[in-house]
């Protein structure tokens, strides 16, 4: 999934005399390794195309680890032309790797030269696009965020080290989130759960190690460059503040909920506003239209208010009859309380009257 080019410019020497090791930028972007012989060393070699046994006596490329250890002889060609040893390594070299060449003489190194292949990228560097819910002020039992990235993202369970939560002071919450990876299909949005055992009152993580969030206390969600894309770019360090109110204890019910007018005739949005945030993600699919004849109304939908409303904008005009808004059980607001349940139930509570899930209106006639 990786995009990206490879750029490579003159090495600067780094012995005196001439024992010089430099990496050329050739043809096609192939790199070269060339070193300044003396006279002796280029007499005993020959001139011309030279065996890579004798070539590696001399000059050798290896691949520098992430720990400092070198790995073999690359495979390369050689050739002498007037005092300098060219190496040429028969396969390209790889972008962000680092690789060390050493010239030795008589079995003694007397230079060598580091050099890291440098990457250049064909799109910019990763950035968070949005973070839902995006309201300033969330339950103290809030569940989950979405996190949705300009590009696809490197996965790995590393991510949830490098998404802090952190408290008015700074001082980093202690292992905040659920280490469970949820990405989409092309890895660009993340839902990040804060750990439901520290929500869930009398669960024995919440006992143990408290609750994640506070009432009435400002946090701050920040992303870090530490996180990678898929092409290895850093993220562009981002941050989101927020405050936190009591818990929220109350299912998200539709038959509370108000439907704007909208006329026959026309396109006009159909707004339902919800009185609070809803889970961003589940309002976008968990609510849909049906017509006069019953058949399902397409369309295009947005959330609106810090997701407290959603707007419907047909794909056809509204027309004279009635519709149905029918709302899936499974929609959650922002602790994850559905129309049918609270979150956080107790199950020794008196059980609640089903949800009303089907909400009838009719558009007003045109003028």
């Amino acid at each position: 999934m990786s995009s990206f080019v490879i750029i490579c410019a003159m090495a600067i020497s780094v012995a005196d005399g001439p024992h010089r090791i430099h990496f050329i930028k050739g043809e096609g972007g192939k790199v070269h390794i060339t070193a300044q012989l003396s006279s002796q060393m280029a007499t005993e070699l020959g001139n011309g195309p030279i065996s890579q046994k004798a070539g590696e006596a001399v000059l050798r490329l290896q691949l520098r680890g992430d720990k400092g250890n070198l790995g073999p002889n690359i495979f390369s060609s050689y050739r002498r032309e007037n005092q300098a040893l060219i190496l040429s390594p028969r396969f390209g070299l790889v972008a962000g790797q680092t690789y060390v060449a050493t010239l030795a003489t008589d079995g003694r190194t007397v230079a060598t030269r580091l050099h890291r292949i440098p990457v250049a990228y064909r799109r910019p560097a990763p950035v968070v696009q949005e973070i839902f819910p995006t309201a300033s002020r969330l339950p103290t039992n809030h569940l989950k965020f979405y996190i949705q990235f300009s590009q696809p993202m490197r996965e790995g369970r590393d991510i949830f080290e490098n998404i802090k939560l952190l408290d008015s002071t700074g001082k980093q919450i202690s292992d905040p989130w659920r280490r469970r990876e949820l990405w989409n299909t092309d890895a660009t949005r993340l839902t990040l759960w804060i750990h439901p055992g520290r929500v869930k009152t009398g669960v024995n993580l919440r006992q143990d190690e408290g609750p994640v969030l506070l009432p009435a206390r400002n946090y701050t969600l920040r992303l870090g460059a530490e996180l990678l894309g898929a092409d290895g770019q850093r993220l562009r360090p981002y941050k989101k503040s927020f405050s936190t109110t009591l818990e929220d204890r109350k299912r998200p019910l539709p038959i509370e909920w108000r439907i704007d007018p909208i006329r026959s005739g026309t396109r006009d949005p159909l707004r339902v506003n919800f009185g609070e945030s809803l889970d961003a993600a589940l309002a976008k699919r968990c609510l849909r239209i049906y017509g006069p004849d019953a058949k399902f109304v397409p369309g295009a939908v947005r959330l609106q208010a810090n997701e407290t409303a959603w707007a419907f904008i047909p794909d056809s005009a509204w027309l004279n009859g009635g519709y149905r808004l029918i709302v899936d059980h499974q929609l959650e607001d922002l602790a994850g309380n559905t129309p049918h349940r609270i979150f956080d139930t107790d199950l020794q509570e008196r059980k609640t009257l089903p949800a009303v899930l089907d909400l009838g209106f009719r558009p007003r006639p045109s003028q």
